[in-house]
């Protein structure tokens, strides 16, 4: 007998079929960047949404698809017209993180930016979640400047960690990983003190890859150190350049107090 239950939606069909909800509500329709993974405008400001929560509740209880796809969708709008009201600067300036984007995502996400550290444009997300992550919008809207947003950012990220420590990546006792290794690690090198600390631990000339969010390698470099290439060598950095994190496979150097490229 043919069974009449309908079949499960893999990811993709239920981002698909949550994106169509969205059209029918929003002023805009939505761009689907992949399995669980939906790109907007809403007033102007981009975001992107990871869906993963939804899908995860979905897996729970498929019984109902069609009503837990409206209450999804509603609940998003609704989310994005809090963050569009002036007042939410009060909620996110708590949270606010820098968030490092390549060249691709800068030109793809639209996020505001200030500055850049080599191509690696410097963009902000906050934590305060629509269905998963939701991106810094336009600092108009809250009628705060991309100065103060990146201050406080700034603060966010030097009260949370920065202290950094160096672990050894063995085979090469001139090259070390930074710790933590969250995802905040690329950023705290926008931090004065975590670039003073790493030059004080090498010792040296020094090369820096932020070769993901979350993995971060230094060398000490010259005559005495390792090779320009050493970093292409580390299977931990490969494995963080093929990962969703990855930043850039181009190491900077530390100097005047900045990171350059040579």
């Amino acid at each position: 007998m043919r069974s009449l239950l309908r079949p499960r939606l893999n990811p993709d069909e239920f981002t698909h079929a949550l994106a169509a909800r969205l059209a029918a509500i929003l002023p805009a329709p939505p761009y689907v960047q992949g399995p669980l993974r939906v790109a907007l405008l809403y007033a102007d400001a981009p975001y992107t949404l990871n869906i993963s929560n939804a899908y995860a509740a979905y897996q729970r209880d498929a019984t109902n698809a069609d009503t837990l796809l409206i209450e999804i969708a509603a609940a998003i709008r609704d989310r994005l017209a809090h963050l569009n009201d002036p007042t939410a600067w009060d909620e996110a300036k708590r949270t606010v993180r820098p968030w490092l984007l390549t060249p691709d995502d800068a030109n793809t996400l639209l996020y505001p930016t200030r500055g850049q550290i080599g191509e690696l444009a410097v963009a902000y997300r906050f934590i305060r979640p629509v269905l998963g992550t939701a991106a810094y919008i336009t600092p108009a809207v809250w009628g705060v400047s991309l100065d103060t947003v990146h201050a406080r950012a700034l603060a966010n990220l030097r009260a949370d960690h920065a202290i950094v420590s160096f672990l050894p990546v063995t085979a090469h006792p001139t090259v070390w990983r930074l710790a933590p290794r969250d995802r905040d690690a690329a950023s705290r090198l926008l931090l004065p003190e975590v670039r003073a600390a790493i030059l004080t631990r090498i010792g040296g000339p020094t090369a820096v890859l932020p070769a993901a969010r979350d993995a971060v390698f230094v060398a000490l470099t010259g005559p005495f150190g390792a090779p320009p290439a050493v970093f292409a060598t580390l299977p931990a950095a490969r494995a963080a350049l093929a990962g969703p994190d990855a930043l850039t496979a181009t190491p900077f150097v530390i100097e005047d107090d900045a990171l350059v490229r040579r």
